[in-house]
């Protein structure tokens, strides 16, 4: 609960990802029912990887990938600090470390903007995209809510959806 009561009350940049009661998702287990969504980033990252051939992926500037990672920065338990603002953060730096012809790879969960606090957030793919102005959208991929793997996808197709998982692939200019 004080975690909670933190988050609400931190300072904030937008109102964006405001804090609700009735959207806490505690961290009980590791595993969820949506282990398919990861399941299919991971892979779909791969064989994205694999095509573009990067002469190194791991940490390097030519290729970077974050998935399921960005949704858990700042929102409780699972980061550093209760920090509403830092996904900002965090993808500002993915797009300054990636350099120019470089790609990045991030899965999160997408659909129906929103918290779940102590466990992550829920991003418009839109959102996602106007976070990287720099960086141009190379593809888009998701898995829907009923679990099927739509690519190439349509990323204002899943502004509404409750869970789906999106893969985007950017390319730096």
């Amino acid at each position: 609960m004080r975690d909670a009561c933190d988050y609400r009350d931190a300072p904030r940049t937008d109102a964006s990802f405001a804090f609700a009661w009735d959207e806490i998702q505690p961290v009980l287990a590791a595993f969820t029912a949506q282990a398919g969504h990861y399941f299919h980033q991971v892979l779909g990252a791969a064989r994205r990887i694999l095509a573009a051939r990067p002469s190194a992926h791991v940490d390097s500037l030519t290729s970077l990938s974050a998935r399921h990672a960005i949704e858990h920065i700042g929102p409780g338990p699972d980061s550093d600090a209760i920090a509403p603002d830092a996904r900002r953060k965090a993808v500002a730096e993915c797009r300054r470390i990636l350099a120019p012809g470089g790609r990045f790879y991030l899965g999160t969960p997408v659909g129906r903007e929103h918290l779940h606090f102590n466990s992550g957030r829920v991003f418009d793919p839109r959102t996602i995209i106007a976070a990287m102005p720099r960086l141009g959208l190379t593809s888009f991929n998701a898995v829907d809510d009923s679990g099927a793997l739509i690519q190439p996808a349509d990323p204002a197709a899943f502004a509404t959806a409750e869970y789906t998982c999106g893969l985007f692939e950017f390319t730096a200019p």
